[in-house]
């Protein structure tokens, strides 16, 4: 979280009389493109809240599921018992070839919302720098 976006969240929760400090709750959240920059820094900071799941291309040091966005039958398995999808997945490079654009940031955001909608997850947040 920026130091912005904290701040506004803190100024908020003042104004209503609510606590500023981050309580840890049991839902769980899927994280996509999670070894990605926004991603791992995102990880610091939801990891103390919620109970992560993370889903990447590759596999990473923690547990997580690894499979392509743009292949929804390899992503759905993440989606099931999930309260929250942060979606960051994508070809974030400007000089992404087309194809990579196409199954990453439109197919695979499809498949996102797709997989979500079927696992009846409440809430899918998503952020795009493209």
């Amino acid at each position: 979280m920026t130091s912005v976006s904290a701040a506004v969240l803190t100024t908020a929760a003042k104004r209503e009389g609510r606590s500023t400090r981050l309580r840890p709750t049991t839902k769980t959240l899927l994280l996509t493109g999670a070894d990605g920059v926004i991603g791992s820094i995102l990880r610091r900071h939801l990891a103390a809240r919620y109970r992560l799941r993370l889903l990447s291309r590759s596999p990473m040091e923690e547990t997580s599921f690894v499979a392509d966005v743009a292949d929804y039958d390899a992503i759905l398995p993440a989606f099931g018992g999930v309260a929250s999808v942060v979606h960051l997945a994508a070809a974030s490079a400007t000089d992404s070839p087309w194809d990579e654009v196409l199954a990453s940031n439109i197919i695979g955001t499809r498949n996102v919302f797709e997989a979500a909608r079927e696992a009846g997850v409440a809430q899918v947040v998503f952020a795009s720098s493209n």
